[in-house]
């Protein structure tokens, strides 16, 4: 049984893998320039200010375009996807469409046009709304909204009660692709460390390694059901330990000091045998996640909370 579950676990997280990624040049190609800590970078003054200070530029000059992605690699099974939307950084909302047209099969009935294999994800009022006709079809939902909440419960995410015939995978996508999720990376850093600089979109950056704590990170995105039932002291100290070893990420700031791109990188083979049950290294590879700000300053109509929602509030 504990060999099923498994299986069902990495399907779950492949097909996650699919539903949370970049386009528009957000493709997550790049991996962070640092894996092992502190190589290829200099010791500089105050770096782990100028990167948090980076959040409240970045907060200040408000309204931007974004593209995220999320990237999977789990051998044959790995896969990404685009999305893009705009954001109010002051405001913490956002307003973005996932294309989901990869991993179609399981999430929408069968011969569903591709055109409607698009989910539209709204942050409004420190909710998550998810307008997905061909996914919430089992729900009754139709061209309605679902509300959920922004993270999800530390132990995993769960489907709302009437949606227990959809995929959690749309859901989970939901709160990768966030935003604010990518400013977590930052304001979670611990240390910094310059790499050089760098163009991103055609403006100058410098570009700056950190260190962050990627477990609450994956608690509120909903994963850590990966990792089992226990959550003891014990527990989660060991689970710290092995992110810090496992992970790294990547901060470009502009010449006005606002975030222009993050990746986060996750060595999977370092991660996976602290599943429950114990995944196998040669399987679980890497995971990258990658957020791209742009055009900051652009008009952005105000991202309201939608009027027709079908569920007005379930955990998700």
């Amino acid at each position: 049984m504990r060999h099923r579950a498994s299986r069902m676990l990495a399907a779950t997280l492949v097909l996650v893998g699919a539903a949370s990624c970049g386009s528009g040049g957000s493709s997550t190609n790049e991996r962070p320039a640092v894996r092992e800590r502190g190589r290829n970078t200099t010791t500089v003054p105050n770096a782990i200010g100028i990167v948090k200070d980076a959040l409240s530029a970045s907060r200040a000059a408000d309204t931007a375009n974004f593209v995220g992605s999320f990237f999977f690699d789990a051998t044959a099974l790995g896969t990404e996807d685009p999305a893009a939307g705009r954001v109010s950084l002051g405001a913490k909302s956002a307003e973005y469409t996932v294309d989901m047209q990869g991993e179609q099969i399981g999430l929408v009935p069968p011969s569903t046009p591709l055109e409607e294999i698009r989910m539209r994800v709204r942050e409004a009022d420190g909710a998550l709304y998810l307008r997905f006709p061909a996914a919430f079809e089992s729900a009754g939902v139709g061209d309605r909204w679902v509300r959920i909440d922004t993270d999800a419960a530390p132990t995993g995410a769960a489907l709302p009660k009437g949606f227990e015939d959809v995929s959690l995978r749309t859901f989970l996508a939901a709160r990768l692709l966030r935003p604010e999720m990518c400013f977590r990376v930052i304001s979670d850093a611990a240390t910094a460390r310059l790499v050089g600089p760098e163009t991103v979109r055609g403006a100058p950056t410098t570009r700056y390694a950190v260190e962050w704590a990627p477990r609450k990170w994956a608690e509120d995105a909903g994963l850590f059901f990966f990792f089992g039932p226990d959550r003891s002291e014990a527990r989660l100290a060991a689970l710290d330990a092995a992110f810090a070893r496992a992970t790294t990420a990547d901060v470009w700031i502009d010449d006005v000091g606002r975030v222009r791109r993050v990746v986060g990188y996750v060595d999977l083979t370092l991660v996976a045998p602290h599943f429950d049950p114990p995944g196998d290294p040669d399987t679980w590879r890497e995971l990258r996640t990658k957020c791209e700000f742009f055009d900051y300053g652009t008009e952005v109509p105000a991202i309201d909370v939608p009027s027709d929602v079908a569920v007005p509030a379930t955990g998700g």
